[in-house]
């Protein structure tokens, strides 16, 4: 059996595109292989031989796929690099100034650079094989919310200059997410549908995700450490398996996209309904108990 339809599903892995390109990829690689396989059979090697000749030629995957990411989308490494050499010297910059200015260390700053490792990682990768975009989306999102935690308790009481900075790399490390989902080369009716779903099922999660956060930490100023702050961390989870569910439904059905919207709307109003009724008032408080799972 060929080794070389695994071996152009690993290239084309590290590369961002629609399914069409995707498979447009495969075929046009495999077509290559194929070709110089018989090349070196017609010189004598046998099938296994030249198999295994075409490959080394052709290159290792993860560098190939790589570079044809690179093709595509050229200083997309660049800009995640700024990023994070950004990131990094805000992180440094406030910690050398609460020891200069308050003369007391906090060193939990420095757990932001996992966030930046992993990101300066799959960036430079040309070792190995991997979905890049899932993993990048991963990193970028262990980023922000190490970058949120932790770069909360350094900024209390520090000049404005820090806040501004602070809520600007937040803004691009979003911005980087986006950024990295909605990459696709071409513009036809799918890629327009998935860029459509997939902004509707970011922003929803983003603007979720900010209100229960935003609550939970309200939440432990009065409650400590209490059981009942998992029922804000429970519309997240709603979203991400609506978020995920709704992807596979995207892949089977036409009119996925009404469904999906709709679904999105319910769970937007479940994650939004703390928010609804503590700050403005338009649902009662006794509803959003009802939905909370978690009692003190």
């Amino acid at each position: 059996m060929s080794s070389f339809p695994s071996f152009v599903a690993r290239i084309v892995q590290q590369t961002d595109g629609s399914r069409a390109e995707h498979e447009d990829l495969y075929e046009e690689l495999l077509a290559h292989l194929e070709d110089l396989k018989e090349d070196k059979m017609s010189n004598g090697k046998s099938e296994k031989e030249a198999e295994e000749e075409a490959m080394t030629e052709f290159g290792k995957e993860s560098v190939l796929g790589d570079q044809i990411q690179q093709a595509k989308f050229p200083f997309r490494r660049e800009m995640f690099l700024g990023f994070v050499f950004g990131s990094f010297l805000w992180m440094c910059a406030l910690f050398v100034h609460i020891v200069v200015s308050e003369q007391m260390a906090v060193y939990s700053l420095f757990t932001i650079f996992i966030g930046q490792i992993a990101v300066l990682v799959l960036s430079l990768n040309q070792r190995f094989v991997l979905r890049r975009k899932l993993w990048m989306n991963m990193a970028l999102l262990v980023h922000l919310l190490l970058f949120i935690l932790f770069g909360l308790t350094g900024l209390y009481t520090q000049a404005t200059s820090f806040h501004v900075l602070f809520y600007v790399l937040i803004l691009l490390n979003i911005a980087l997410i986006y950024l990295t989902t909605l990459s696709y080369n071409e513009s036809s009716k799918e890629v327009k549908t998935r860029r459509y779903f997939h902004s509707l099922q970011l922003t929803t999660g983003f603007i979720i995700a900010a209100i229960n956060v935003t609550m939970s930490f309200g939440a432990m100023i009065f409650v400590g450490l209490n059981i009942i702050l998992l029922n804000y961390a429970l519309p997240i989870v709603v979203w991400a398996l609506s978020y995920v569910l709704q992807a596979k439904l995207l892949q089977r059905t036409k009119r996925a996209m009404i469904i999906s919207t709709v679904i999105t709307l319910f769970v937007f109003l479940f994650g939004t309904l703390p928010i609804a009724s503590l700050w403005f008032e338009i649902v009662p408080m006794e509803i959003v108990r009802f939905f909370w799972p978690f009692r003190p």
